[in-house]
């Protein structure tokens, strides 16, 4: 008939919401992110489409209408099974997600709540997802918050920061007495600080083409908003006085983790912090000492990608069934070195 047809694909769809007070036209909107060309960078672009209702002359009649399709595309992005027999009511949806959104407003170059007004916030409305936004305040600041909360009362915790954030969090969890229950909890971020390392490693394992900076940030906000999560690996880390710390991206020593430490000074140049920290520390080397000791491995597996699952649900089931905890608990130190451990003959030093 000439008219121009627009195609939402299902998995960019965020969330649709229907709008018409009395005497005005009866209309639904569906909010959509569908990832750019890559010539155009790849990321997800903002798309709003509006849909009249008007099959019938009765008004309420095309609001209900209205009404029907924006259930009916809830339930599809949510998972809900639909058929050609489903009555569509409002009682199909199920209840709202309820996320807890922990937000550093000095981490990066500061713009962390400016990102939440004008990206984050906006699309965790158009998902209908509830959520209390706290800001930290100061160093572990998360980490005594998430030791004391009641979990229960959230579905995931969404960090807003860069991965110091996260790290404090992690370990919160990992020093409450309910652990093993506790580390299943969801955990997200959204990339605002200067290490943004999990953010892009997450991108990259949804098949996002690479992205920097506010796009990066769209792409980890879609997901976190449609509920898709995978299996996480952590490790634990016994230092020589006794302390205990979990890792979730890399642990360094020497020079790696001088830059990193000494470079908080820098913290206002954003990203550019990690660059001046290495020229200040590669003009005054320090020496370390000390011994590696490793596994062979006997037969590596082949790297699989791991598979995004579904829904928070589907998420926690696949932890309850993969994961497990005890594990966790044990060290090197608690289990000692056993013959098929490998030592380099003599220490060697590091720089």
């Amino acid at each position: 008939d000439g008219e121009r047809r627009w195609v939402l694909a299902l998995a960019d769809v965020l969330g649709c919401r229907a709008a018409g007070a009395r005497g005005e036209a009866c209309a639904f909107a569906v909010y959509a992110y569908p990832p750019r060309a890559r010539q155009d960078g790849g990321a997800r672009k903002r798309v709003v489409k509006w849909f009249r209702a008007d099959g019938s002359e009765s008004e309420s009649e095309n609001r209900e209408l209205a009404e029907r399709w924006r259930v009916a595309i809830r339930c599809l992005v949510t998972g809900v099974r639909l058929t050609g027999e489903t009555d569509i009511v409002a009682g199909l949806l199920p209840r709202r997600r309820r996320y807890l959104l922990l937000v550093n407003p000095f981490s990066g170059r500061g713009l962390s709540m400016q990102y939440c007004q004008s990206h984050i916030l906006p699309m965790i409305s158009e998902a209908e997802i509830s959520y209390n936004l706290i800001r930290t305040e100061y160093k572990n600041h998360a980490r005594e918050l998430i030791r004391a909360i009641n979990l229960c009362e959230w579905d995931g915790i969404v960090i807003v920061s860069g991965d110091g954030l996260l790290h404090e969090v992690i370990n919160g969890l990992m020093e409450r007495e309910d652990w093993e229950k506790a580390i299943r909890i969801p955990v997200g971020i959204v990339p605002c600080g200067s290490g943004n390392a999990l953010a892009g490693a997450i991108n990259h394992n949804a098949g996002h083409d690479l992205v920097l900076g506010e796009n990066l940030l769209i792409n980890c906000t879609f997901l976190l908003c449609r509920g898709l999560s995978c299996p996480m690996d952590l490790v634990s880390v016994t230092t020589s006085c006794g302390r205990r710390r979990f890792s979730f991206l890399s642990v360094a020593w020497g020079f790696v983790s001088d830059v990193d430490i000494e470079s908080e000074r820098f913290r206002g140049m954003g990203a550019a912090r990690f660059t001046v920290g290495t020229l200040v520390r590669l003009a005054s080397l320090r020496t370390y000492r000390g011994r590696l000791s490793y596994l062979p491995v006997a037969c590596p597996n082949p790297r699989n990608k791991r598979q995004m699952a579904r829904s928070i649900t589907v998420m926690e089931s696949l932890q309850k069934s993969t994961s497990k905890h005890s594990s966790v608990q044990r060290t090197t130190s608690d289990m000692g070195l056993s013959r098929a451990w490998r030592e380099p003959e003599t220490p060697e030093t590091h720089r």
